[in-house]
């Protein structure tokens, strides 16, 4: 678990790394997802594009927690990141809904 964990470390940025680390623990399916997820998101976004990852409390379900990946797209004019997410969702990210029940999403920063 800890190489896979160091795997992710390094194609991702932590915003707290102890939770992250706890919430993968949790929800280990969600690894292999994630790292075949950079590659997607690079080939939308440009190589080497930062992501962060946060695990999100839902404030409406204080028990129900999700893993949120930000890409940073400070490159992008508003309108071209959001349809590059849009393609990214389409391309890939909707065909993982199933794998990821809920506990994974992009977004932009």
């Amino acid at each position: 678990m800890e190489l896979h964990l160091a795997k992710l470390d390094s194609l991702y940025d932590f915003r707290n790394p102890t939770e992250i680390k706890g919430f993968l623990v949790d929800h280990s399916a969600l690894i292999p997802i994630l790292k075949e997820a950079y590659s997607v998101v690079e080939e939308f976004f440009g190589n080497d594009v930062p992501v962060v990852l946060e695990v999100v409390k839902d404030p409406e379900a204080a028990e129900f927690e999700q893993l949120f990946g930000y890409i940073k797209v400070a490159d992008f004019s508003p309108e071209e990141a959001f349809e590059r997410l849009s393609a990214f969702d389409d391309a890939w990210f909707l065909k993982q809904v199933d794998v990821v029940g809920g506990y994974l999403n992009f977004n932009l920063e």
